[in-house]
């Protein structure tokens, strides 16, 4: 039987990949740059409106919340995942039954990522929607265990006559599984794990085909699709959990009634997880919440905007159309992006502040961005700040000669002419030495003052930081008044935190002292 779905499998694959070639669809190898996400049918382009929240707005060559970092594995084959699984069949790391059930559990939930690029990142203002994607398995198992350890205890204790009669009519759990809480957990832990290793969490990007005019021939549009499926296994667990209650209940579909709901505990446990990294109520926890409660289990969403340009995630019709989502039109050229990269020949730029023009004859502003870029413009400079007089506000700047800035580094820019043409910038694509000594600070989207924060200004037509404005705004500069201690007075506003330590190991949270890559900068921690 293993034979003849491996044989069902390569025809699949070889004459879809037959049918590409006559085709003369032509993919990249994979998708690694930055880029500007337009919707060409819309006018529109993928923005970060704050930490966590998409939407789409007009393109601006100075709205550095436009830039995308994307970055993607080869596309998905599913004879690689089949040729693997049967690599292991043959040296004896599995039996033929286990081979025959992993085989069918991919076929069942991986053949429609066939011709779609796993994102490994898709980074907007400090959020990387790719990783957070990832980490929801993270999330999940963290919240499981925690389950399994504190709550089935109690729950073995106060259900354990309900345990015992559903044991008896519902053929879900047996009273084998009863004999003691550890019994129990371990069905506990099978019951919500299921299907898990087999199902992961990521986003995708899917080319999309067009029909030429003659309806004939069918080609790569150069536009993509982000996509994502709602794991399988979070539907069987629903399904599982319904099923357990109208058993335990008699009342069917009726859901207000006092029931065993390990699966809704264990949702609740997930959401406590993600509001260690994620407030409650903010937009990446409201993420998480809609993803679990309220999309369909099993089914494909692509990202999507409204005519509001806010973004939502679009059901998308699955390949037997069984699943009764259809698209309009106008519903189909909302999911539809197109990449446009940003290099030296579409750079993006910064805007002087004509406010602001020195007694040298040059305009000045901050910036602050989420990416390392470089200078492209002759007559731009970037400056470091090293001091701030407590008087005057003026600023000792120091030139950063070669032009290149960390990623959330904030600097003063200096140039001689409004026209953004004269001021361009353009994102590197490599690791930049952070700058010490560095008094400034960022932020990556705007935020009220909180009194202290002082953004760029003049004094006695010199750069100074004087000015207390209500709000500061999105990839700019402030200073509070710290002084300069080292490399650790580097710090960007941002709730996400990336910690490596020097040999490049994720860092939780830092349990020594040391020097640790905090967010790319370097933080010694006393």
């Amino acid at each position: 039987m293993n034979k003849i779905y491996r044989f069902v499998l390569l025809l699949m694959v070889g004459i879809e990949s037959l049918a590409a070639a006559a085709q003369g669809t032509s993919y990249p190898d994979s998708i690694n740059a930055y880029y500007r996400l337009s919707n060409p049918d819309q006018n529109l382009y993928f923005t970060a409106y704050s930490q966590g929240s998409l939407g789409a707005t007009m393109v601006s060559p100075t709205d550095a919340s436009q830039v995308i970092e994307i970055r993607s594995s080869k596309m998905y084959n599913l004879l690689d995942d089949m040729t693997a699984l049967q690599e292991q069949l043959n040296r004896g790391e599995i039996d033929a039954t286990t081979y025959s059930k992993l085989f069918q559990q991919l076929m069942t939930l991986n053949s429609w990522k066939g011709g779609f690029y796993p994102l490994k990142s898709f980074r907007i203002q400090g959020t990387d929607y790719a990783l957070y994607f990832s980490k929801l398995k993270d999330y999940c198992d963290s919240a499981i265990t925690h389950f399994l350890n504190d709550e089935v205890p109690e729950i073995y204790t106060n259900n354990y006559q309900t345990l015992l009669m559903l044991s008896v009519f519902s053929g879900v759990i047996y009273p084998s599984n009863l004999a003691t809480v550890d019994d129990f957990r371990a069905w506990c832990k099978s019951y919500l794990t299921q299907w898990r290793d087999i199902t992961d969490f990521h986003l995708y990007l899917h080319p999309l085909m067009m029909t030429s005019e003659d309806g004939q021939d069918t080609y790569f549009s150069g536009n993509y699709s982000i996509e994502y499926k709602t794991p399988a296994w979070i539907g069987n667990m629903k399904k599982a959990q319904s099923y357990i209650n109208a058993i335990l209940t008699n009342n069917g579909s009726v859901t207000n009634v006092d029931t065993l709901d390990i699966w809704q505990s264990a949702c609740e446990r997930i959401l406590a997880e993600v509001a260690k990294d994620y407030p409650v109520g903010s937009e990446m926890y409201n993420l998480v919440d809609y993803f679990y409660n309220y999309t369909q289990a099993d089914n494909i969403y692509a990202l999507c905007t409204d005519e509001n340009g806010d973004m939502y995630p679009q059901p998308l019709p699955d390949a037997f159309g069984t699943n009764g989502v259809s698209l309009t039109a106008e519903q189909t050229q909302r999911i539809i992006w197109k990449p446009e990269e940003v290099n030296d020949a579409s750079p993006f730029a910064v805007a002087p502040q004509s406010s602001l023009k020195g007694d040298d004859g040059y305009y000045y502003t901050t910036l602050c961005t989420d990416f390392a870029y470089k200078v492209l413009s002759p007559d731009v400079q970037v400056y470091s700040v090293s001091a701030v007089d407590g008087t005057t506000g003026a600023a000792t700047l120091h030139e950063i000669a070669d032009g290149k800035i960390p990623a959330r580094t904030a600097v003063v820019v200096r140039s001689k002419s409004m026209d953004l043409v004269n001021n361009q910038l353009v994102p590197l694509d490599e690791e930049v030495a952070p700058l010490e000594g560095n008094v400034l600070e960022g932020t990556l989207f705007a935020q009220q003052n909180n009194g202290q924060m002082k953004t760029l200004s003049l004094t006695n037509g010199q750069p100074a930081f004087l000015a207390l404005p209500t709000s500061v705004a999105a990839n700019t500069a402030y200073y509070t008044g710290k002084v300069s201690d080292g490399i650790r007075s580097l710090r960007v506003d941002n709730k996400q935190t990336d910690i490596f330590d020097l040999q490049g190991r994720r860092v939780v949270r830092p349990a020594q002292k040391g020097i640790y890559i905090i967010n790319g900068k370097k933080v010694v921690l006393r």
